[in-house]
This record gives C-alpha cells, structure tokens and sequence, in this order.
C-alpha cells in the first residue's frame, strides 16, 4: 500500500519527524516508500507514512498493542524511548520515576511502577536500570543503547553507547526471563547505532537503520533479520531513527498525540 492511498482504519501509519534534520526525514521517508532503496525486506509490504513539523515524535507516546499512552497518563511519565514493547510484555526504564520532576512521588518503588504499567498496557513488565547519574544526556530512554526484535526473539545492548548502563544484570534478566536471546553489540562508526525503527511485517521484523552503521548491518545478515540501510546524511548526536518516529493508527488523530 503506497503512502498516497488513504489509509483504512486498521492501517498503521510511520509518523517520520524532523528531529533528525531535514535531509534525514527525507531519506528515511524515501526508504519506508521503498522509492530508492533496492531490497527484498519491503517487497510485499508498503508502510503508510506521515511527515511531520515535529522534532522527536517518540517522546510524544508510547504505542503498544493498538493503545497510545501519552506522556502523562496514569499519571506515569513514560516516554516511547523509556520502553520496549514486546509481544506481549514490556521492557522499562527505572529512569521513568528517577527522572527529575516526575509525576510520581519520590516515595514510588519497582513495584509500583509495574503496578502502573500493568494497569495501562496491561503486561508484563521488566524494569531496567538506567541510572541518570550526572548525566541527563541520555535521560533514561533506553532505546539510545538498545534493541528489542520482537519477533526474531532478540534483545542487543550496545556496550559501547551504553556502558554506564548495560553493566546490570537487568538488561540480560528481562531478556532470559523472556526466552529471548541476549546479544552484546559494540560499533563505535555512528551515534546511536541501535537507535532503529523496528517495523512488523508478514509475521516477521524489518529494521531501518543508519547505513553508517556496517557491523549492525553485518548482525542483520547473520541473523537473517530483513533490514533496510538508510543513507542518512546526518550523523545527528541527539538521536536517530527511532527517536524521530512513531507508530499510531490510522484512526488516531496526530494532534491530539503531539
């Protein structure tokens, strides 16, 4: 289905934002209308696009299950790149009530958290440390160091972005607790070499992902994972793929998300 068909209501629709520059937004657009890009991991699948005059969509909501939990609801601050959503569980950063001037009390512990995210997504719910430290760079979203493959059953850590963080044993525990397996990835070519967006199709993963990062593209092949090089012309240090799109449905209207 091309972006220039409307779509019907149990479509799914890219949003594909700006934070990247806009050189980026329109690479990545050219990749997800498969215009450009020569590849059988799009072959029998077109997703419907939406360009959009906003930074990082992501930050916006968290898409799970046909569900849009925004930034506030149930009073839980998550952002999309604080969560992995897998088929039917979650993985989330303990930065969603570390983080400063959250909307839970300080007083709030692991386990009401997953009492939160239960009540919300109704899911099951690992937690993963991502101590804010001094630094507020990577302000507990997960999604900057690593990738969740819900379909092929894998879970990577980047330990070279993610080195301050993937030293806990949460990471590998939320993965094995799962039967996912576990990989420890390193490519220092890129800023956020992880940072991917992670499309369903045909009961399978297809993965768009920064061209400069050639050792992920390498995993993908060895793993058997369709996937998608994007030549972005930017090498953006505050975020990439992921950080600058989001899922919704047809249905949902973009400005009541945003």
């Amino acid at each position: 289905m091309q972006s220039s068909n409307a779509p019907d209501k149990n479509s799914t629709i890219v949003l594909v934002g700006t934070g990247m520059h806009k050189p980026n937004q329109r690479a990545l657009v050219s990749a997800l209308e498969h215009r450009d890009i020569p590849t059988e991991a799009l072959e029998h699948q077109w997703y419907i696009h939406s360009l959009i005059n906003y930074c990082w969509p992501r930050n916006a909501y968290f898409f799970y299950n046909g569900k849009h939990i925004q930034y506030i609801d149930y009073n839980m601050p998550i952002q999309g790149g604080q969560a992995h959503a897998g088929n039917d569980f979650l993985i989330v950063s303990d930065g969603v009530y570390k983080k400063p001037k959250t909307w839970l009390s300080k007083e709030t512990n692991q386990k009401e958290l997953k009492e939160y995210a239960q009540r919300a997504f109704g899911a099951r719910v690992h937690i993963v440390d991502c101590d804010m430290g001094e630094s507020t760079r990577i302000g507990g979203h997960i999604d900057y160091f690593s990738m969740l493959l819900p379909k092929r059953r894998i879970f990577v850590v980047d330990t070279y972005t993610g080195s301050r963080y993937v030293g806990s044993p949460s990471y590998r525990n939320a993965a094995e607790a799962e039967g996912f397996e576990y990989v420890e990835f390193e490519d220092r070519e890129c800023n956020f070499p992880l940072n991917c967006l992670v499309l369903p199709q045909n009961g399978d993963d297809v993965v768009f992902y920064d061209a400069r990062a050639r050792k992920l593209g390498e995993f993908f092949d060895e793993k058997g994972v369709d996937s998608v090089a994007v030549e972005l012309p930017y090498d953006n240090a505050h975020g990439k793929i992921q950080c600058c799109t989001n899922i919704k449905n047809a249905d949902a209207k973009t400005s009541n998300l945003l």
